[in-house]
């Protein structure tokens, strides 16, 4: 390769890296009708399996009705399905999670009998809902997180103790059997209901539980992880960020005890809000220094996934202490931390997010259209994958293919192919005809579209053509 090869291929990464590094919407769909109901959607109400099926539940509620989760589906290039009715609930909060071979859903909530309300479970692994009360006491039980290891089950959430104080509880059926302890050691302090855990699982299944602990006004990032799976022995510590307090946080956790985690939090009185990220290394219990990822933003957390070793984040703009209803995506794809708009139209909450093994993103929202109605909708994204990620797999063994339309561009595989500008329009999207598809040059409206660079991509490889008139 020369000198000058070498030179352009460096400002086509350049432009690509910036190109999949930001939130470029490529549709939203709409999963309920804009009906007369209140609509709720937590960080945890959006997952997607291995095959690219998304899984979304969310909660409705008709006046002052009871409160009802929903789920629909939808398979890679198709359709939503209809909303389907899992469960009542007596809370506005979720969690969610997906056996990724299967697709098989698991969801976590809670429900009121008398005057105590129960944790409870939902499955559909047999065809149909199943559902299960997994607390009979008269002890309150609330805000669920949830967590997969293959098929089995595990669920933090907060509870109280004998004395009456607000601690972590956590259960899991990977014995056959539920079996169910309380974390002693977990501080929640006086107003523990606010404490948001967030349960991620190991391959192996040890268990790490994020929540805001302390007591007010000093609230942080609390850190829980138990031995193994299932074991009884848990070790605790403080997160410390560039906040001086922190109240939400996510995760996930990979072998050896890597994990990555984003916090949000305060300066106090709700202004103004920063969003961290922090890093443990595999075998190690030292944290690298936290990174501020909204940059002078006030932020707050609404939802979180990984895409490989990429972080993604929604957040929703904070004015004052106020919700602003605009929602935002913040990613270090490309090595830095990169903020742009999702939907900042002053009128979406939400923001539970999905990677797909596409590297597409996926945003599940509640829009609000009137002033008593909203729909529940999902934004899709360009993919995310910077092309620094896949120099050396993917990307150029020479230099850009160079193509002249109309043309037949020769494939490795048999999905279908879409391409993009670098500037990161949907152009066009393309089904292979054996090893070979054809694009006659134009975009979506039939518009041939000028001499230029453009990015071709296909499942996970991607690669730049030039195209040449």
């Amino acid at each position: 390769m020369t000198r000058y090869s070498r030179s352009f291929l460096s400002i086509i990464l350049g432009l690509c890296s910036v190109l999949f590094a930001d939130w470029v919407t490529t549709g939203t769909d709409t999963l309920t009708e804009n009906l007369l109901t209140r609509k709720f959607v937590a960080m945890q109400s959006l997952a997607v399996d291995s095959l690219g099926t998304l899984h979304a539940a969310w909660i409705e509620q008709v006046g002052t009705g009871p409160k009802t989760i929903y789920y629909a589906r939808k398979p890679q290039d198709s359709v939503w399905s209809r909303p389907e009715p899992v469960a009542e609930t007596t809370a506005n909060h979720l969690s969610l999670a997906v056996e990724p071979r299967t697709g098989k859903v698991h969801i976590a909530y809670q429900y009121q009998w008398n005057t105590v309300e129960d944790l409870c479970y939902a499955t559909n692994r047999t065809g149909h809902w199943q559902r299960y009360r997994l607390t009979q006491d008269t002890i309150l039980d609330h805000n669920p997180t949830l967590a997969l290891e293959e098929s089995l089950a595990h669920i933090a959430w907060i509870t109280l103790d004998a004395g009456g104080a607000y601690r972590i509880g956590y259960i899991t059926n990977r014995t056959g059997h539920w079996q169910r302890q309380i974390l002693a050691a977990s501080q929640l302090g006086g107003f523990g209901l606010g404490a948001a855990p967030w349960l991620s699982l190991e391959p192996n299944g040890t268990a790490h539980v994020t929540y805001r602990g302390g007591d007010y006004p000093d609230y942080h990032v609390h850190h829980a992880q138990n031995r193994s799976a299932g074991d009884t022995i848990w070790f605790y510590e403080v997160l410390v960020t560039g906040n001086p307090y922190d109240y939400t946080s996510a995760s996930v956790a990979k072998d050896s005890g890597e994990l990555f985690v984003v916090v949000s939090g305060d300066e106090g009185w709700g202004m103004p809000c920063h969003i961290y990220y922090l890093h443990r290394p595999p075998n190690s219990s030292q944290w690298d220094p936290c990174q501020l990822m909204t940059a002078s933003a006030s932020a707050s957390l609404r939802g979180f996934a990984m895409d490989r070793r990429a972080i993604h984040a929604s957040w929703e703009q904070i004015n004052g202490n106020i919700a602003t209803e605009r929602l935002y995506h913040v990613t270090n794809t490309t090595g830095y931390w990169f903020n742009s708009p999702l939907r900042a139209d002053g009128r979406t909450r939400g923001g539970a997010l999905a990677v797909g093994p596409d590297h597409c993103g996926h945003c599940l929202v509640v829009v609000r259209a009137g002033s008593d109605t909203t729909w529940i909708g999902c934004v899709h994204s360009a993919p995310f994958t910077a092309v620094t990620e896949e120099r050396e797999s993917h990307w150029f063994s020479s230099s850009a293919r160079i193509i002249r339309p109309p043309c037949r561009i020769g494939l490795t595989g048999t999905t279908p192919a879409v391409i993009y500008s670098v500037s990161g329009r949907h152009l066009a999207t393309l089904a292979p005809s054996g090893r070979e598809l054809l694009w006659d040059g134009k975009d979506l409206s039939g518009q041939p579209v000028p001499t230029g660079t453009y990015i071709l991509r296909q499942g996970g490889s991607a690669e730049a053509i030039m195209l040449v008139r």
